[in-house]
């Protein structure tokens, strides 16, 4: 099974088809390089593992568009 960095396993594919996702979280995506225009949200369900949407959000002066 794979373990994201947040902690969350995810599970195989009939449990990820079986749950509901309604205990989602969202995370920012870790990675070597920074993106200076915004930063990439993942929405991961904290039951099975399974990545039900991912969101890209822009910088705008100080804060988010």
């Amino acid at each position: 099974m794979k373990q994201y960095s947040n902690g969350i396993t995810k599970k195989n594919k009939l449990m990820q088809f079986l749950c509901r996702h309604k205990n989602i979280g969202s995370y920012t995506q870790q990675s070597q390089f920074q993106i200076i225009s915004g930063e990439t949200v993942l929405h991961i369900c904290k039951d099975c593992g399974k990545m039900t949407g991912k969101q890209f959000l822009e910088y705008e002066g100080m804060g988010f568009k």
